[in-house]
């Protein structure tokens, strides 16, 4: 059982009001420190949840830093919507988060700190110590606030949008993608194909177009709308589209690879999940190829958070995630190497592809 004690000079700060603003030996520049306010409202093993905002410029999105034993471990962006806050006059109402930290806590007592990003400066109520016992620490999928975020984080994929809006505002190709796939995985007439995220089909159109064989193929989507689009545009007996969620699908035939592009990254509120479903239902030596979002050429930056408008979860993994993540769903053999997806308005978009068996 994890809770939060006060020990030492790290105390939790008891209720405060709405717009409790910091004050005393978190303070760095007095005036600054008067226009970040915020509040931590949950701190246990399995969830840091609470709201910041700037008072000087209330529809500012504002970024938090979490610290466990001085190590930080998750950037996240303040974005979720809560209707007190908007009541209240702060913002749009768009300025809380959650995250859970259970991963990143070792046996025994945890020194966790929550600041405003890029600052030293403490979130009131977010510093103190997390305890977590030998046993691990597991989140019920059937808590509710869970469940509510879950469902925020699936809207957008939910939906019927326009085959550019889900890659960057153009159309790609899966050229690249699969061009990665084929240095590690060989395609054979007896393979059975498993994607999770077909999007608009541009990694099979890619394996059509190329000739490359396979047995079947089975794509699984949120999107009713895109299911019936995409069994329409790819009739083939050896293709099957089917609405469903990754972290509890059931395929019908066990898979030889899993491929998934611009996906896991939108996987709340990891991808281990999803990855632990399908390895159990791939054959044996069976692969997954999967790409995640680059921002830094090594892979050690990390963040996650809501998008304020488009109702979906974004999170940016560091290699040494990827690498952790993957060994606990049972794939210890990982390689990593950067892939660009194609050109959008800003520019390449650069990933880091993932192959594991």
């Amino acid at each position: 059982m994890s809770c939060l004690k006060a020990v030492g000079r790290f105390s939790c700060v008891p209720p405060c009001p709405v717009w409790a603003v910091l004050r005393g030996r978190h303070s760095v520049v007095d005036s600054i420190a008067m226009e970040l306010v915020g509040k931590i409202d949950v701190c246990t093993g399995t969830e840091i949840s609470g709201w910041v905002a700037d008072k000087s410029d209330p529809q500012k999105q504002l970024w938090v830093d979490v610290d466990v034993n001085s190590i930080l471990v998750a950037s996240l962006k303040a974005a979720l919507m809560r209707d007190d806050l908007l009541r209240a006059g702060i913002g749009d109402g768009r300025k809380s988060f959650w995250f859970d930290p259970s991963r990143y806590l070792e046996v025994g007592d945890n020194l966790v700190a929550v600041r405003f990003g890029g600052t030293h400066m403490i979130v009131p109520g977010g510093d103190g110590i997390l305890v977590r016992g030998d046993a691990l620490i597991y989140r019920c999928p059937d808590d509710a606030s869970f469940v509510r975020l879950l469902r925020i984080s699936q809207e957008r994929w939910m939906a019927s949008e326009p085959d550019s809006g889900l890659t960057w505002g153009q159309v790609f190709t899966g050229d690249s993608f699969i061009d990665a796939v084929l240095t590690r995985y060989t395609f054979h007439p007896a393979h059975h194909i498993c994607e999770i995220g077909p999007g608009y089909g541009r990694l099979l159109m890619t394996i059509l177009r190329r000739q490359l064989p396979f047995r079947s193929y089975t794509g699984i989507e949120l999107s009713a709308d895109r299911v019936q689009k995409l069994n329409s545009k790819f009739a083939n007996e050896r293709i099957h589209f089917v609405e469903g969620d990754a972290n509890q699908v059931c395929l019908q035939q066990a898979a030889d690879i899993v491929i998934c592009s611009s996906t896991f990254e939108h996987l709340f509120p990891d991808f281990t999940r999803a990855l632990s479903n399908l390895v159990t239902q791939l054959k044996p030596k069976g692969q997954v190829a999967v790409d995640f979002i680059q921002i830094d050429p090594e892979m050690m930056h990390r963040q996650q958070g809501f998008e304020p408008e488009g109702h979906a979860f974004v999170r940016v993994y560091s290699a040494q995630e990827i690498r952790t993540m993957f060994a606990e769903c049972g794939l210890s053999q990982v390689e990593l190497g950067p892939i660009v997806l194609g050109k959008a308005a800003s520019g390449d978009v650069k990933r880091i592809f993932a192959s594991a068996v």
